[in-house]
């Protein structure tokens, strides 16, 4: 029973569900099926778009191929005339190059020549020279040794074991011959040359560095007794000073405590006496009184510099207040003007849409679009914007356009066989629909056709274009084939349509 119960139920709620759902399907299938012609037509005016692109785009680079092909023609041979005349200035500069290379080398082997003479002679002169101050040298000392026979010489001990006791030592020469009969010297032997055991006698042998034994004894004996006399004297100083620091320390040490108890005392009672009579106040007072412009000239100069700062930060705030006021009237603004911009591309629109949608399962939902008439379009801009161009209707005058719309009223009551009744063409009610296409295809031949017999009728003087009314379809138009006339893209029509009840449709399928 249960089972039974519940394929009942289950039958029961498919039923009830189909039956809930049937229409939306059907509407479905049935706005698909709608929807899908609009697209083919839509895929096949794309395609001839593109079809239309692809053939200006082959010729474009077809173009661009033979202009390349040129260029380079012309750049190769423009590039071959270049290399020829820079194997020309190569070959020119080579030559050029060489020559200058040989005159230089001359040049230069030239120059080194006499640059090797005028070395080799002023080495001759400068040889020449050392030769005679050598000589002039010698004479110098055989002059000198004869005018002074005893001379003294400052040496520098370079003898290690004896540098540090004697660094430098005093020495006087005595010539060998000083004592002797100048006649016993022989002519030119003033140094004693004759007497080669002769030589130069040192004054002060007794301390050289030879000596530097017996020199450092004695040095040593000195220092040993000058420090043993003044430990001597030491000892006998410090004996004295304990003895009067033992006679006066005592006495001068109660005077000491004596002028610090005084002192103490005085400056004790002073202390008690200004409290008690308040000097200090009063000294304070009269030294506040003395002061006061000075104060009153500090307070005023700090209070300056208090408003200073103020004012300081305050013109600060106030550049930082201004540059955030422009900020923001700038952002303001650019938001206006996009807000604006805005608003005017929504006035070129002709309607509006919006749509909804609810899910119905989990890869399935219904979707509602409505389309309604924009309340704020502006036909005037709509047309100044995407309007017919100047050729096709702004060069003709007003009275040309009204002839044109009477010879236009004219041939379709001539069609109907009768007056027109009702708003004329150009006022159309809103609530009437348009011609087929069809219809008006053959409409404006036949109104093409009477206008050409009326252009022939008219005199010369007057000879306007006649063109179909504004509002009607298949304009003339040098346009190719695959893409749509450019008026017919853009060319809004001449009267704003009634406002339709929006459109609801739901299941829309999207390419």
């Amino acid at each position: 029973r249960n089972r039974a119960a519940m394929k009942i139920q289950a039958r029961a709620r498919g039923m009830l569900a189909r039956k809930k759902f049937r229409p939306l399907v059907l509407h479905r299938a049935f706005l698909s099926k709608i929807v899908t012609k609009i697209q083919t037509r839509s895929r096949v005016w794309l395609a001839k778009r593109a079809v239309v692109r692809a053939r200006e785009a082959r010729v474009e680079r077809a173009s661009v191929d033979i202009q390349r092909v040129w260029r380079g023609h012309r750049e190769k041979a423009y590039v071959s005339t270049l290399r020829g005349q820079k194997a020309r200035y190569t070959h020119y500069y080579r030559c050029v190059v060489f020559i200058q290379k040989r005159a230089r080398i001359f040049l230069e082997k030239k120059r080194l020549k006499e640059k090797y003479q005028r070395k080799f002679v002023a080495a001759c002169l400068l040889i020449q020279k050392q030769v005679k101050v050598m000589r002039a040298k010698e004479l110098l000392t055989q002059l000198r040794l004869e005018a002074e026979p005893i001379q003294a010489v400052f040496r520098i001990n370079t003898e290690k074991e004896s540098q540090g006791v004697m660094p430098w030592t005093w020495q006087m020469w005595m010539v060998p011959w000083l004592g002797r009969p100048t006649e016993a010297i022989p002519d030119g032997d003033v140094a004693g040359e004759a007497e080669e055991d002769a030589v130069f006698q040192n004054l002060f042998g007794k301390v050289t560095p030879a000596e530097y034994k017996n020199i450092a004894a004695t040095k040593m004996q000195a220092l040993a007794h000058g420090k043993e006399a003044r430990n001597r004297v030491n000892q006998l100083r410090e004996v004295a000073g304990e003895f009067f620091e033992d006679l006066f320390g005592t006495f001068w040490k109660s005077i000491d405590r004596r002028r610090y108890a005084a002192i103490k005392i005085q400056s004790l009672r002073r202390m008690y006496i200004v409290r008690r009579e308040g000097l200090i106040a009063k000294m304070k007072l009269d030294h506040l009184g003395k002061c006061e412009e000075k104060l009153i000239f500090v307070q005023a100069t700090f209070l300056k510099y208090v408003e200073q700062a103020r004012l300081l930060v305050g013109m600060t705030a106030d550049a930082k207040t201004s540059a955030a006021v422009r900020l923001q009237a700038a952002w303001r603004g650019w938001l206006a003007r996009k807000h604006t911009d805005r608003i005017r591309e929504e006035a070129l629109w002709t309607m509006k849409g919006w749509f909804e949608y609810t899910a119905t399962g989990r890869d399935a939902c219904q979707v509602e679009v409505k389309f309604v008439p924009n309340p704020s379009f502006d036909d005037y801009k709509h047309f100044v914007a995407h309007g017919p161009p100047a050729l096709v209707a702004l060069d003709y005058s007003i009275e040309d356009l009204e002839d044109q719309l009477k010879m236009s009223i004219a041939h379709i009551e001539t069609l109907l066989g009768g007056p027109l009744h009702g708003p004329s063409v150009t006022s159309q009610p809103k609530g009437d629909r348009p011609l087929s296409k069809s219809s008006s295809q053959g409409a404006k031949r036949n109104q093409l056709t009477a206008e050409q017999e009326a252009e022939r009728s008219r005199p010369p003087s007057k000879s306007p274009e006649p063109f179909p009314p504004l509002g009607t379809s298949g304009l003339k138009t040098s346009q190719s084939e695959g893409a749509p006339p450019k008026a017919e893209r853009s060319r809004p029509p001449s009267k704003t349509p009634e406002p339709s009840p929006p459109l609801e449709t739901s299941g829309l399928k999207t390419s």
